[in-house]
């Protein structure tokens, strides 16, 4: 491989799973893999199933050219609620899980049967990610402005993530020290809205911190669809089949955009839509 430039982070890339490589001969580079088409491989076990959205079911290679494997047949479980994966580990239903909830570490650690492996800090960076083509600025702006961010990190993430100022860390080609990132404070959205000619005279309430205090026009913010009004549709967020974070994320926008009278509707995709809509440009957040 013959890089035009220096790039330092090219020999980790490879190890993502997005550069597994692929049989040329087996699998065209201009589509998608068919996960229930046969599969090609050089590891120990053999891509068996995938029974959506259930199990995908893996067996013993008997042709490996390493250590003969242990096991003989492998099921990975889909589980996406981290609640009831967590639940299923107590009953004994699975043997093995990962991204555990956290409120039941206290249960596992009592459990005699249950080993807690910690693999200490990762790096996941979840953003949002708008259609800039239709979506402006200023629109962009306001909608940063009204999510809450402390309370995805406390809530959400379980206090186990920071903010990530900015979107590009250091050391990564794209990254702008100067970029500032948004902060949640629903009165100066409000105002940006007013500024486009949406709810003129409306209380825009008072915030201190995080701590939102409400106005005398509540309901005015709340029942308003100013991006129906400007657009001839609601604010279209795309929600991942199965993702518990996602579905987190999208519940507390929704609430969140309500408070400065932007409406929206929510779109669910399995991975394949969202990977097809997006190239054809129709993802909007």
């Amino acid at each position: 491989i013959v890089l035009n430039q220096p790039f330092g982070s090219f020999i980790p890339l490879l190890s993502y799973t997005s550069s597994s490589i692929i049989s040329p001969s087996y699998h065209s580079n201009t589509t998608y893999v068919n996960l229930n088409d046969r599969l090609i491989g050089t590891g120990p076990f053999i891509f068996k199933s995938l029974t959506i959205p259930i199990e995908v079911r893996l067996e013993k290679n008997y042709d490996y050219w390493g250590n003969n494997p242990y096991l003989y047949t492998i099921f990975f479980v889909i589980i996406p609620n981290p609640i009831t994966r967590s639940q299923a580990m107590l009953a004994g239903d699975v043997n093995m899980i990962f991204d555990a909830d956290l409120d039941f570490l206290d249960e596992f650690n009592n459990t005699r049967y249950i080993h807690i492996e910690e693999m200490g800090p990762d790096l996941n960076y979840w953003y949002m990610a708008f259609d800039t083509y239709r979506i402006n600025v200023t629109w962009r702006e306001v909608i940063s402005k009204a999510y809450n961010y402390s309370y995805i990190i406390e809530e959400i993430q379980g206090g186990n993530a920071v903010r990530g100022p900015p979107a590009v860390p250091s050391g990564i080609p794209g990254h702008n020290s100067s970029v500032t990132v948004a902060q949640y404070n629903i009165p100066e959205a409000r105002m940006i809205m007013q500024s486009m000619g949406f709810g003129i005279g409306w209380d825009v309430g008072s915030q201190v911190g995080d701590i939102f205090t409400p106005g005398a026009h509540e309901t005015n913010w709340s029942n308003a669809r100013f991006f129906s009004d400007t657009f001839g549709y609601a604010l279209d967020v795309n929600y991942l089949n199965g993702n518990g974070i996602n579905r987190d994320l999208n519940d507390l926008l929704f609430s969140d955009l309500e408070k400065i009278g932007i409406d929206t509707n929510e779109t669910t995709r399995d991975e394949t839509e969202f990977l097809n809509d997006g190239k054809n440009g129709l993802l909007r957040v």
